[in-house]
Formats: structure tokens, sequence, C-alpha cells
């Protein structure tokens, strides 16, 4: 995930929910959770929620993520949301906190750069997740490719939010 704001700055508006998350399609109208960029608040059933979702995907051979999809959504669904219990599920605008698939389908971020992709869409830019491409290798070498990428060898980082 390419943070270009403040993550507390750009998560301050959601903080009236108790659990945000980014979508994780490459079209809205399917609802599909990525558990890479979430926020989530520490309440009874939130927790519980976690505790569900670590206990499946301890059980599994996959990774959490299709846990927090079928823990979150699948089954639990009011008015085309995701709800656990009481709590009501928020995704993230793809607007402003894309994913890959979703850039990839909708004015590719990646060819058009941050401050193209913001004049199109005429909304703050705030992170992209460099997901819905297979390996560390090539997800690194396509933030390379379009200047995404500040880690350097030692670990460090050489911007931290960037102005783009």
């Amino acid at each position: 995930v390419v943070w270009f704001k403040n993550p507390y700055v750009a998560l301050q508006q959601y903080w009236t929910t108790d659990f945000v998350i980014q979508h994780d399609s490459k079209h809205d109208s399917l609802m599909k959770l990525n558990s890479g960029l979430y926020g989530a608040r520490p309440t009874s059933d939130v927790i519980s929620a976690f505790e569900s979702i670590v206990d499946a995907a301890r059980k599994s051979k996959s990774s959490e993520q299709p846990h927090f999809q079928a823990i979150l959504c699948e089954n639990h669904t009011i008015h085309g949301r995701c709800m656990y219990r009481n709590t009501i599920i928020r995704v993230l605008p793809s607007e402003t906190f894309p994913n890959g698939g979703w850039l990839i389908n909708n004015s590719n971020f990646f060819k058009l750069g941050a401050k193209s992709f913001t004049k199109i869409t005429q909304k703050p830019l705030y992170a992209v997740h460099n997901n819905w491409v297979v390996g560390i290798e090539r997800k690194i070498r396509r933030q390379r490719a379009h200047h995404l990428w500040w880690a350097q060898e030692n670990s460090s980082c050489s911007r931290i939010f960037p102005d783009y």
C-alpha cells in the first residue's frame, strides 16, 4: 500500500464507523473485501470478528484474506452492506483508496500517474494498494516502474508522504 496522504488524517472521516476496509474488486458492484488496508475500533464485536478470522485462517491453508470476506460478508449482509453482529462494515471508496484491480480497470493509474488520476476522478487520492499482481518481485517492479517505490536497501524510506 502506498500512502499519498497521512493515513490518520485520511481515515479520520470514518472514525464513526467501527470497521472500515478497502474494496478488492475490479468493479464496485461486487462486494469483495481487501484485508491489506483497513481500520478497526477495538469494540467487542470487532475483536470477536478478528478472533473468528484468525481462527479460520489458522485452520486453513490459505491466507487470512478469504476469511475476512467469509466472516464479515457472506451470510451477513443487510441492504448490500457487510455486517458482523451489530457492526456494519464500511467499504472505503475506490476513487480515493483504489486497489490494483480497480486501478487497472478504471482509468489505469499506473499509466496515468497520481496527478492525472486525481484530475480525472476529481477526488483526493489517499492510498493505492499494489495488488492484483502475483509475487513480491512483480509488485516491487511495478512500483519502481511507476516511481512508487521509496524503500532503500538498508530498510529506510526516502519519503513519508510524497508530493505527487
